[in-house]
């Protein structure tokens, strides 16, 4: 099998929505919703005076509401201070792993390291074996549709969980 070659660069706005889904990918988000709706229902139910639910409620709602405004700030500040987030890569897919070059930074993993591909409307990401490591592959940035072909079929046959 021919390697595949994609050359591609992450942008902040991409970046920034990764990191705003592996929020949303952790429990502890989906509970503090939860948390929410039941506040707010027993504020609803209760008619007493006490306006404890109620509080709670609107505490719980600024603090959730606060994690994409730390997630923005956090991602922004680690985009601008790490060179190789944002620098040109060329990313080479091959039966044995994945090779990444760019200016500042050379990796090899091989697929027994990506434990999850995610394919989204405009974008495939990779989450290797450390959940805050990803490849951000946009589809655009694909050759063609047989490149692009090529590379589902190769995540299909080498990665076990994937949306696809």
């Amino acid at each position: 099998m021919q390697p595949l070659i994609l050359n591609t660069q992450l942008g902040f706005k991409p970046y920034y929505n990764v990191n705003l889904y592996m929020l949303l990918r952790r429990k502890v988000i989906w509970f503090m919703l939860l948390l929410i709706i039941v506040m707010i229902v027993l504020s609803i139910i209760s008619r007493d005076g006490d306006h404890t639910y109620t509080y709670l409620a609107i505490f719980y709602t600024l603090f959730t509401l606060t994690f994409p405004l730390l997630i923005y700030f956090s991602a922004k500040r680690q985009y601008k201070k790490i060179t190789a987030m944002h620098e040109p890569k060329s990313y080479e897919f091959s039966a044995e792993g994945i090779k990444l070059t760019g200016e500042t930074i050379r990796m090899e993993t091989g697929w027994v390291n990506i434990n999850k591909a995610i394919k989204r409307k405009a974008d495939f990401i990779l989450f290797s074996s450390n959940s805050r490591n990803f490849f951000y592959l946009p589809m655009a940035d694909f050759e063609n549709e047989q490149s692009l072909n090529q590379f589902e079929n190769l995540v299909k046959e080498k990665v076990a969980k994937r949306n696809f």
